[in-house]
């Protein structure tokens, strides 16, 4: 499982300048982490979703769908507050967070 995290611009120089804060993401309390991480609306990044596939995306709950009809096949991520959950970089998904948040982390962990 990987772990998308979008940091806010402010904060990424130092992010890049001391890598080993990453692993202590789980340590921090909320409102560091409210300095830290932009918090993600999973209703935007639903409407993004259908904009960038030009498709029907579908919510439910944490989980944001996309149905590929053509491979039979549908993909999807969790949406938490300030990170995204997602099994494997080819995830349609990956490119249009990629695109949406420039300045990210992406961390793999075994939860």
């Amino acid at each position: 499982m990987f772990y998308f995290y979008s940091i806010k611009p402010n904060f990424y120089p130092l992010l890049q300048q001391f890598p080993m804060l990453c692993s202590r993401i789980d340590e921090i309390e909320e409102k560091q982490r409210s300095y830290i991480f932009d918090y993600m609306d999973i209703f935007d990044l639903k409407s993004s979703a259908s904009t960038y596939f030009e498709q029907k995306v579908d919510v439910d709950q944490e989980v944001i769908r996309l149905e590929d009809k053509l491979q039979q096949t549908s993909y999807e991520i969790i949406v938490k507050n300030r990170y995204i959950c997602f099994d494997d970089y080819k995830n349609p998904f990956v490119k249009l967070i990629l695109r949406k948040y420039p300045y990210n982390i992406i961390l793999s962990k075994d939860r």
